[in-house]
């Protein structure tokens, strides 16, 4: 149950108290590598090829996850569950990791662990000039800046000081623009659709030269 890190502090040790002293002073070294990892059983819900894997020891909630082809079409990206002994022991955001890289999250797992990819809750589409136009899972209080972080931004011609949203009403969609001192505030419903525009298409100041030149 140690890491390799662990073990081989507790072999130095033990080997210090039963004549190699100076491997506490430096004269010599210990060096320790593992030639064999055990592996055990974990069972994935909810993904694309959910089922159960044989992972190794040293593998963590990431590595099943890519077994199983990641999150099914619908399938939340943002609360997924690693459930221990009928405890879940740990949400994970896969956007965390996709947009900075945050690996804390995915814990080592053990032995007949569940990893339960449970239907998204909020979803909202962005169209137009993004760098990625698609479908994005929101979390409550995140704002329309939050989403075009999580897409990537503006592309070079994307009109970027307004945005134009259909919004999901009772009994119809309520179309509205929201400038962008509102993106900061704004903070986008389940089933908006989010569409970005262009810059005009004209030019300014420009010179045209023709002829035998």
């Amino acid at each position: 149950g140690l890491t390799i890190e662990q073990a081989m502090l507790k072999v130095k040790e033990a080997m210090q108290k039963s004549g190699y002293a100076t491997l506490r002073t430096g004269e010599t070294k210990l060096q320790m590598t593992v030639s064999q990892y055990r592996t055990f059983p974990v069972t994935v819900i909810g993904a694309k090829a959910s089922g159960t894997y044989m992972v190794s020891s040293v593998a963590n909630a990431f590595h099943a996850l890519h077994q199983a082809k990641g999150p099914a079409r619908r399938g939340s990206y943002r609360d997924i569950e690693l459930i221990r002994k009928g405890q879940i022991i740990q949400k994970i955001d896969l956007y965390c990791f996709m947009v900075d890289g945050n690996q804390k999250q995915f814990l080592n797992l053990q032995g007949n662990d569940i990893i339960n990819i449970p239907a998204y809750d909020h979803r909202v589409t962005l169209k137009g000039e993004v760098k990625t136009p698609g479908y994005f899972e929101l979390k409550d209080g995140e704002t329309l800046s939050t989403l075009l972080k999580y897409c990537g931004g503006f592309t070079t011609i994307a009109y970027q000081e307004r945005v134009y949203v259909e919004k999901v009403a009772t009994n119809e969609f309520v179309s509205r623009d929201i400038e962008k001192p509102g993106f900061d505030r704004y903070q986008p419903g389940n089933g908006d659709v989010v569409y970005v525009g262009s810059i005009v298409k004209r030019n300014s100041q420009r010179v045209a030269i023709g002829g035998a030149i």
